[in-house]
């Protein structure tokens, strides 16, 4: 912007350029009309703000341990079959070593999932709708449909039998 006014002229000596002033009703009627914020959302809103990303939530750390528990069963499978001579290589002993501090990470986050998500969907706001049993529920049933319970004890095996292999 040169700091012209619309007609072209240049601006007063000293000063800003004068904007000309709209008398457009749409203009005014969107100047002067407040934006009403309604007190409590409505079901749908809810379902959409809270149930929606807190399922999304339960996914995304669920693919996320999945990954893990994938690189850990092939850490695993390379350390076993590696020849004692073999892991002498510092690099695939550190690496195994980080793998095995992530995979506790992610064996820490899911055994708290629960409680955050719960926590999640204890708020206020929630408390005041009758339908909140049934949003728990379908959250929850995320937990099923991720099959959490079978992740928690192959995560489980899969870190007692890296720690093992390292061990030795």
């Amino acid at each position: 912007m040169s700091g012209r006014s619309p007609d072209n002229s240049p601006p007063p000596p000293g000063g800003t350029p004068q904007r000309s002033r709209s008398t457009s009703r749409s203009n005014f009627s969107r100047e002067t009309t407040p934006k009403v914020r309604s007190r409590s959302r409505s079901h749908s809103t809810l379902r959409q703000s809270v149930v929606g990303p807190t399922k999304t939530f339960v996914t995304k750390t669920v693919n996320k341990v999945i990954a893990r528990l994938t690189e850990g069963r092939r850490c695993m499978e390379f350390m076993s079959k590696a020849k004692r001579s073999d892991m002498t290589i510092d690099e695939d002993l550190a690496a195994a070593r980080t793998l095995l501090h992530e995979m506790k990470q992610s064996q820490q986050r899911l055994d708290t999932l629960e409680a955050v998500v719960i926590n999640k969907l204890n708020t206020p706001e929630m408390n005041r709708f009758a339908e909140k049993a049934d949003f728990v529920k379908e959250v929850m049933g995320t937990f099923d449909d991720n099959n959490v319970s079978g992740l928690k004890i192959d995560l489980a095996f899969v870190i007692e039998s890296l720690e093992a292999v390292l061990k030795r």
